[in-house]
């Protein structure tokens, strides 16, 4: 039912939403947390869908047997957390429960979250599900309970923010050109944009002119060329290695910083940012890079001399991967002393990564992200399919050049046997092109 009808995690990594479902766990977790400065498109999914919301999360609640679920969200949305609640008082809300987070980053991260909604600790290298939670985004869950219904992922709500006219989020179908979204916001407000696929401190540089959204883009952060999120963004990563060879005062702070750090896991980024260039990597420490979740506070947030430990960590994990090397578990762990006191908040963040004069004007936290909802879906003239828009396999094209297809309609399948989902048209429209992804023309 998720495979077949296109459902992925759609907080950013992708992965097929059936295959963690598959686990036997205690509690699962609505993952609104939207940590991710500027960003407002799982609130407005909720505020949108909240009867789905519910009805995903009991869906994913009864196919892993959890007895538990919790929705979790920033206690700063008063108003989005007050439609929760009275939506859990009635009946249908028995065994489910509303976590008001506090406004720090990684509030989102799922082993973070874990520990905050359960008090758990997730295992160095393992999952929630082996402390018996399983993480799923807000919407992810109103897309498995559309899925149950038999009605694909087509379309998701995207934020578009930063140097624009007139920052919003909108409902958008899936393969929708970057450049349509950007229309869609007043245009660029910088002569030579550049923008982040995602958020600003995890997403990545993207084309304006030939990107377009998939099921786990939930942002475009729209910046001028000369950012310092751009320079960083784009640099070589061995500028890094250079640099911490030559100027890293083993402060500490990336590590005492860290989340994941504080959580209990033993990744120091200070001892990693040491070791290169040159790494051995025959060396068994530098296993610890693969607990990294590349949240980048080390480098954007804790690192006086602007090193990036998060590049040397993402370096470090591509590299151990060719040499044939996986994440191990470290076992069991319990969170450090000062954790909650060492957390970065988002107002605290959003200075220091200079995207605090594109926030929302103040006491504007009632709308997603702070930012007004488009009221009206986008209706592109072309959008492109990607055929992987997931961890796993890509999808094998169902369709040929001239084929016409209705909104829904399957145009890609995941091969049998491999972990995958299903991609659909997004449009009504004809088929024009058939190769990495399938783009289809809205007719007249």
């Amino acid at each position: 039912m998720a495979r077949s009808n296109g459902v992925v995690g759609a907080g950013g990594a992708g992965f097929p939403a059936y295959a963690k479902l598959s686990a036997r766990v205690d509690t699962v977790i609505a993952n609104g947390a939207e940590c991710e400065p500027l960003l407002g498109s799982d609130q407005a999914m909720v505020e949108a869908r909240l009867p789905e919301l519910l009805d995903g999360l009991r869906l994913a609640m009864e196919l892993t047997g959890a007895a538990r679920g919790i929705v979790a969200v920033k206690a700063k949305h008063a108003s989005l957390c007050a439609m929760i609640e009275s939506a859990l008082s009635s009946t249908e809300g028995r065994g489910l429960s509303l976590l008001r987070l506090g406004n720090y980053y990684p509030a989102g991260d799922e082993v973070i979250l874990v520990h905050a909604a359960t008090g758990l600790s997730v295992p160095g290298g393992g999952l929630p599900k082996d402390v018996g939670v399983v993480v799923q985004n807000v919407t992810t869950l109103v897309n498995l309970a559309a899925a149950s219904r038999g009605i694909p992922v087509t379309a998701r709500y995207v934020t578009v923010a930063g140097a624009v006219a007139r920052p919003a989020t909108f409902l958008a179908p899936v393969g929708t050109p970057f450049a349509d979204l950007l229309a869609a916001a007043g245009g660029a407000t910088t002569p030579s944009p550049r923008i982040l696929v995602g958020g600003p401190m995890m997403g990545r540089l993207g084309d304006l002119a030939s990107g377009f959204v998939t099921k786990t883009v939930g942002g475009l952060i729209v910046l001028p060329d000369d950012h310092k999120l751009v320079a960083a963004k784009s640099r070589d990563p061995k500028r890094d290695f250079a640099k911490a060879r030559a100027v890293c005062c083993q402060c500490n702070y990336c590590t005492e910083l860290c989340p994941r750090y504080l959580v209990g896991h033993e990744l120091r980024p200070h001892r990693l940012v040491r070791t290169m260039p040159g790494a051995d990597l025959s060396d068994g420490g530098l296993d610890s890079a693969f607990l990294c979740s590349e949240c980048g506070l080390c480098g954007a947030f804790a690192c006086v001399q602007e090193i990036m430990p998060v590049a040397v960590n993402a370096y470090l994990k591509r590299e151990l991967r060719a040499a044939g090397r996986k994440p191990v578990s470290w076992g069991q762990t319990r969170p450090r002393s000062g954790m909650e006191d060492r957390r970065v908040p988002t107002e605290r963040l959003m200075a220091r990564i200079d995207v605090a004069r594109f926030g929302p004007p103040p006491g504007a936290d009632g709308e997603a992200g702070g930012f007004p909802v488009s009221e009206e879906p986008l209706r592109p003239r072309e959008v492109s399919i990607a055929l992987s828009q997931h961890i796993g396999a890509p999808c094998a094209p169902t369709v040929r050049v001239g084929d016409e297809v209705e909104a829904g309609a399957v145009v890609g399948t995941a091969p049998e046997g491999t972990l995958g989902a299903d991609v659909h048209a997004s449009i009504r429209g004809r088929v024009v092109r058939v190769g990495d992804g399938i783009t289809i023309r809205a007719e007249a």
